[in-house]
């Protein structure tokens, strides 16, 4: 990506027709961001009064011609987003061999977990896929053709999912529960795992099991080894390493 709002006042940029300036907004911050197939013009907008006020207009472009105009409006995004140029990336998540528009809305809820804002590319043009803003922390994993999904429920307990794309939208079909135990002293002994499996319309739960944590050779193994059916494939992108390059 190019950073040009650095060589740039904000007053010598000229905003296209095509963006929209509300009233009683200015220009607060711009970038440029070039992928494999398109070109972003990022324009973020802050309230002249109120400057907890934001929103985004996203000019995406192949061979300067305009494919879309994609807004982030202020109740979407979270907190702790990235700057301009790491907001938006470009990616195939449905795993259909054609690159895909993710846009970075920030950190959401008291575990700070990151969300996207989701545009598949179908038929040459961008459709906004609205399940997939519901996963967090998305990872995604083309080899086994899914996104992977992971959050804090708590200190004690953490969560993952696995979803699949079909029919159009992203389906959570497994899901893994840890709950960890320590022994009073701060120190981690063992983790009890609960999967359960989306099937006919409802979760079935398998029979939770616990693994000493200390055990070298079956904490590894049954937590995330091959037989565990949650080893991710090596070359997994967690999209947060993108869009946050100074955290990983």
């Amino acid at each position: 990506s190019n950073s040009v709002m650095s060589s740039l006042t904000k007053e010598d940029i000229e905003i296209p027709p095509e963006i929209t300036v509300n009233d009683g907004y200015q220009l607060d911050e711009f970038d440029v961001s070039i992928g494999e197939m398109y070109s972003f013009s990022i324009y973020r907008f802050r309230h002249m009064e109120e400057e907890s006020l934001l929103y985004w207009e996203i000019l995406v472009e192949t061979e300067n011609k305009t494919k879309e105009v994609i807004r982030i409006d202020e109740d979407e995004h979270g907190d702790a987003f990235p700057p301009a140029a790491k907001m938006v990336l470009e990616m195939d998540v449905n795993f259909d061999g054609t690159n895909d528009i993710l846009i970075c809305l920030g950190h959401f809820g008291n575990q700070g977990a990151v969300l996207y804002k989701c545009y598949l590319n179908l038929d040459d043009s961008f459709s906004y896929c609205s399940s997939f803003s519901s996963i967090y922390n998305p990872c995604i994993d083309q080899e086994q053709q899914l996104i992977w999904s992971a959050w804090r429920n708590n200190a004690a307990s953490h969560g993952e999912g696995k979803y699949y794309f079909a029919d159009g939208a992203y389906q959570m079909r497994e899901r893994r529960t840890s709950d960890f135990t320590d022994d009073g002293h701060g120190n981690t002994e063992t983790v009890t795992l609960t999967c359960e499996i989306f099937e006919d319309n409802k979760w079935i739960t398998a029979e939770p099991f616990t693994v000493d944590m200390l055990d070298e050779e079956e904490y590894p193994e049954k937590v995330f080894g091959s037989s565990s059916g949650w080893q991710r494939s090596e070359n997994s992108i967690l999209l947060s390493s993108l869009s946050y390059p100074e955290d990983s």
